[in-house]
């Protein structure tokens, strides 16, 4: 199997005794590739909105929102593989 594609200029080849596939060279990321672009994107922006924050933590101490602990903390157990 022979994949070349246009946009991340990414060659992965496998044959049957091979059955993990390797990429030919390693990826580059310039300020055209799709990553690139994105990465420069974030890095013009702020790290943190504030004035989202403070919108969000408003609505906790107004009571719109209301924040479950045990079920985040639950979830990011299960996702990262802790319980299932």
């Amino acid at each position: 199997m022979r994949i070349n594609s246009n946009r991340s200029e990414v060659i992965i080849t496998a044959t049957p005794a091979s059955p993990v596939a390797k990429s030919a060279a390693p990826k580059t990321i310039d300020a055209t590739s799709t990553l690139g672009i994105a990465k420069q994107a974030l890095q013009a922006g702020p790290e943190i909105d504030m004035a989202k924050v403070q919108e969000i933590r408003n609505a906790l101490l107004r009571g719109e929102i209301h924040f479950d602990a045990d079920k985040v903390a639950g979830l990011m157990q299960k996702y990262h593989g802790g319980l299932a």
